[in-house]
This record gives structure tokens, sequence and C-alpha cells, in this order.
């Protein structure tokens, strides 16, 4: 949706302090043209505590049917 990563650094260890300790940034904060309902998917599949992520590639795809208005095909 971006182009390019949300989080970016010199090296791993500092990748890894930022991917852990800096906010996640949103799409559309970072310049993405998006819906409010697709930034959300994006957000909720890139939430840091597992729970809180879908459980399963059919359950992204469900987010983003919803998130286009039940537009996108819905495979089994």
């Amino acid at each position: 949706a971006v182009g390019d990563v949300p989080f970016d650094a010199s090296n791993y260890n500092a990748l890894m302090q930022a991917i852990l300790q800096t906010p996640v940034p949103t799409p559309t904060s970072r310049g993405a043209v998006i819906s409010a309902p697709f930034e959300a998917v994006i957000l909720r599949a890139m939430a840091r505590r597992r729970d809180e992520r879908p459980s399963s590639a059919l359950d992204l795809l469900r987010d983003l049917q919803d998130a286009a208005g039940g537009k996108a095909p819905l495979m089994p």
C-alpha cells in the first residue's frame, strides 16, 4: 500500500528495537491513499500481539473482503 517497509534501520539490532518500541506507522501517515477500512485491515495484520492479528490467511481475506464492501470474491 505504501511501497516500502514500515521500519528501517542501519543494522539488525536497531531494526528489532524500532519494531518492538516504535508505534506502527499508519499507511496514510506515510502517504498512502487508501480507505479507512483497508488501513484498519493493514494495521490489524501488523499488530504486535498475536491474538490481535488475523489467525489465518482466510481470516485476512475475509477482512479484506469486508473492507472492500463485499466486492472481492470470497474463497472457501
